[in-house]
């Protein structure tokens, strides 16, 4: 609504569902980056360069800058769950 502020737990419900988004998207460039043929002396992009690369164009949008960590990306690769469904499935 128009001329009232959102509450604390609503802006981090929003921070929240926006990290998600971007570590999903970084996720989804890495396993296409792993899975890409390479023509020879070509490189694949390291999940840092992907954190950084996805953290960087995130904050050419939106001017918000979400660090993403990745140790965290690489376990999300693996399979692994992200926070908020750990939370969900708990409750």
């Amino acid at each position: 609504m128009v001329g009232y502020a959102k509450s604390q737990a609503l802006k981090r419900q929003i921070l929240r569902k926006e990290v998600d988004y971007l570590k999903e998207y970084a996720v989804k460039l890495y396993t296409t980056e792993q899975d890409r043929l390479l023509t020879p002396g070509e490189k694949k992009k390291s999940l840092h360069k992907i954190c950084k690369d996805t953290s960087d164009a995130h904050f050419a949008e939106t001017g918000q800058r979400i660090l993403l960590a990745h140790n965290t990306l690489a376990q999300h690769g693996k399979g692994g769950i992200t926070l908020t469904e750990s939370n969900w499935a708990k409750s």
